[in-house]
């Protein structure tokens, strides 16, 4: 289980609990089975859009708690396809969030370890030095704090969230597929040690942009003025 977004509908703060270890969600979700409390699950393979979202105020309309699920399952992908280059970007699933938001991770108030890897992604996002503050204390930060050491681009009012959301949804689907996967590999390699930057495969997915359909309908659009239409080849 790579991630799990706990949410809880029922308090006026909107917590959300990120939790990455089974162990961790066991410990979470025992008490509120003993409650006899509702718990609704959203399964997801990450970069959220909007059938997810519905899906998650559905599950939240109708259940005491909510866990949301981002997991790629290798089990889904058959052989020959590609995996690999199946968008994981818990980032950006993770980094819009209404000002009441409370965001932690309280693995140290459970007694649990993370995976160096599983860390990685909270250093490259925060930096060591906020890193450290987040794991070391265990303690939910609020929405402000958290923008302020770059776990969330922006803050909106509660209200806003959804429109939010939606908007940069359909602002990223709007444009080129094969632009949107080549920056976030480049991205992804480049916050890699040296002898692990695979520099080939940057260079072969550059390529395959200024190869692509899209990028002859993109020159055209931009010249006629228009919105272009992208097909992802």
């Amino acid at each position: 289980m790579n991630l799990v977004e706990l949410v809880d509908p029922g308090h006026a703060r909107g917590d959300v609990k990120l939790i990455r270890a089974r162990e961790e969600l066991r410990a979470a979700l025992t008490p509120i089975r003993r409650e006899g409390s509702s718990i609704g699950l959203v399964p997801t393979m990450g970069c959220l859009h909007e059938g997810h979202l519905s899906l998650l105020r559905a599950a939240r309309a109708e259940c005491d708690l909510v866990v949301m699920s981002l997991f790629v399952n290798p089990t889904q992908f058959g052989a020959g396809e590609d995996l690999d280059r199946y968008p994981r970007d818990e980032a950006r699933d993770l980094r819009l969030a209404a000002e009441d938001a409370r965001l932690g991770i309280p693995a140290a108030k459970l007694g649990l370890g993370y995976r160096a890897s599983s860390l990685k992604n909270l250093v490259d996002t925060v930096g060591p030095a906020y890193a450290r503050e987040v794991l070391l204390t265990g303690r939910q930060f609020s929405a402000e704090e958290a923008k302020t050491m770059g776990l969330v681009h922006r803050v909106v009012p509660v209200a806003g969230l959804e429109s939010l959301v939606v908007e940069t949804c359909a602002m990223i689907s709007d444009n080129a597929p094969l632009t949107i996967r080549a920056s976030k590999r480049i991205v992804r390699e480049l916050l890699k040690a040296n002898p692990a930057f695979d520099a080939a495969a940057c260079t072969a997915l550059v390529k395959q942009c200024f190869e692509s359909e899209d990028y002859i309908e993109g020159r055209r659009a931009f010249m006629e003025k228009r919105k272009p239409v992208f097909q992802g080849r």
